[in-house]
């Protein structure tokens, strides 16, 4: 595959001026053909068609980021195998690499791992708890196993939205003495 050489930047920047104010395009894109201009080239560099990359990477807080589901497809078009395995409300992924399948990857998620990673009862976490964790055991499996297939873009959106700050610890009640500093010298009668 060819990368965007400088004598088609004119033309490929007019494409994403025109991409940019398109109704169609994902919110974080409208308006903005520079974030569109390079999510097309990265999509580029994984042999992706312009309206896939734009429609599966995402730009959270500066960075390009893939969705769990193009990350498994790019995985499986690369040949390697990747399974979904629910039980008990954990879901493991395991990945088999077609170089190496006498071995698999595994990593399960639930929800008391969302919930110590400060997840659990945030937006799509509430609302779709077993999707968010198929989806957090898939991107990771695909890092412990398959990162090379991703090239360096291997984190999907939600991982890399901040987790909302921890709540204010309660301030611990104490017995006290109060001593009153105009007694110093006080004497008793």
């Amino acid at each position: 595959m060819n990368a965007i050489i400088p004598a088609r930047l004119d033309s490929e920047m007019t494409f994403a001026k025109a991409l940019s104010t398109s109704d169609l395009v994902p919110r974080a894109f409208r308006g903005k053909p520079a974030n569109i201009f390079l999510a097309i080239n990265l999509g580029h560099s994984l042999g992706l068609d312009p309206a896939v990359a734009l429609t599966s990477i995402h730009v959270i807080d500066g960075q390009p980021s893939l969705s769990a589901q193009l990350q498994a497809a790019l995985v499986r078009r690369a040949g390697h195998k990747l399974r979904l395995e629910r039980t008990d409300g954990a879901v493991t992924a395991v990945l088999i690499r077609k170089d190496d399948p006498d071995y698999e990857h595994r990593v399960t998620w639930d929800m008391a791992r969302a919930k110590a990673a400060g997840l659990a009862g945030r937006g799509a976490w509430q609302q779709y708890p077993e999707a968010m964790l198929a989806n957090r055991a898939t991107t990771e499996v695909i890092r412990v196993g398959a990162s090379d297939v991703l090239l360096g873009a291997a984190y999907d959106p939600e991982e890399l939205t901040p987790a909302p700050p921890a709540p204010a610890p309660e301030p611990e009640v104490i017995d006290a003495v109060v001593v009153d500093d105009d007694d110093e010298g006080a004497t008793d009668e």
